[in-house]
């Protein structure tokens, strides 16, 4: 069977009925769409009040040690007979137990990416249009603030520049009337575009930006004369290297400082050697 065959025998979206197989065919073509919601607020709500039963627990032990009648119950664990003090303790076990458990399954959905308005609005709109859902069952995204994408974005420039690049092939589309491929969906509205040619593309993106970035800055710089225009120059791209790693990378403060302030070392050698070649001949 070759390659065409093989297209034309994947199911579109459309092909599944209408309602929740179709909801669950267009959230599962892209890891973009894979979007629940936290439920941060009942999360907090059942957390404290798991940690306020702990609170109570541990006043009502420490109450049963200070009226223990006799004390060498409280330093001889193994002989303390003391009924209401080893319920006390099964009980205070048990509410740990489940707060712990709460902190475990609260730190795990805390730590998802939250989901971008973007990802959020194409649902919305495919509900809104298609109105294949209850509009009861579709209210998840209007929350959108505890929204949560169980995918964690490839790379963070990669994730902010793709949208970029989608926007810009489909508003190129509708103006010059050219059709995109569709493997995915049927419908004018669903535009899928391949995650093989997008991710070259961006990639091919963020290298131009990259060069330009470190090489355009450097060549002005080796042009002026003036040493304040020098100084001048050399503190705009290193703010500006600087401000480029800060939007589109993860890196921690600390790692932007080191970044910065080596680039600016290698920028303060490459015109001191140029500047002492000058002066030589």
């Amino acid at each position: 069977m070759n390659l065409c065959n093989i297209m034309s025998t994947t199911p579109l979206i459309e092909d599944y009925r209408p309602g929740y197989p179709q909801f669950s065919a267009l959230i599962g073509a892209d890891p973009a769409f894979h979007i629940c919601r936290r439920f941060s607020r009942a999360r907090m709500r059942l957390l404290v009040y798991a940690q306020d039963r702990i609170t109570r627990l541990e006043e009502e032990l420490d109450r049963i040690d200070q009226e223990e009648s006799n004390p060498l119950f409280l330093g001889a664990n193994r002989i303390d007979s003391n009924p209401n003090r080893l319920q006390a303790l099964k009980n205070l076990e048990q509410a740990l137990e489940v707060y712990d458990g709460l902190l475990d399954r609260n730190s795990k959905a805390l730590s998802f990416h939250k989901a971008t308005a973007r990802d959020v609005e194409s649902l919305r709109r495919w509900v809104d249009g298609t109105g294949c859902l209850a509009r009861n069952e579709t209210t998840f995204l209007q929350h959108e603030k505890d929204l949560m994408k169980l995918v964690a974005p490839f790379d963070t420039a990669t994730a902010k520049v793709e949208p970029l690049i989608e926007d810009a092939l489909i508003f190129l589309a509708g103006k010059l009337h050219l059709s995109l491929p569709r493997a995915v969906s049927s419908d004018d509205n669903v535009f899928f575009l391949s995650p093989k040619y997008l991710r070259i593309l961006t990639q091919l993106i963020i290298c131009v930006v990259t060069v330009t970035v470190l090489w355009v800055p450097t060549m002005i710089l080796d042009s002026i004369q003036s040493r304040v225009g020098l100084l001048f120059g050399m503190f705009c791209a290193a703010g500006l290297f600087t401000l480029v790693m800060s939007l589109f990378s993860q890196a921690r403060t600390v790692e932007v400082f080191v970044a910065g302030a080596g680039y600016a070392a290698v920028l303060v050698v490459f015109i001191s050697g140029n500047s002492i070649h000058a002066a030589a001949s």
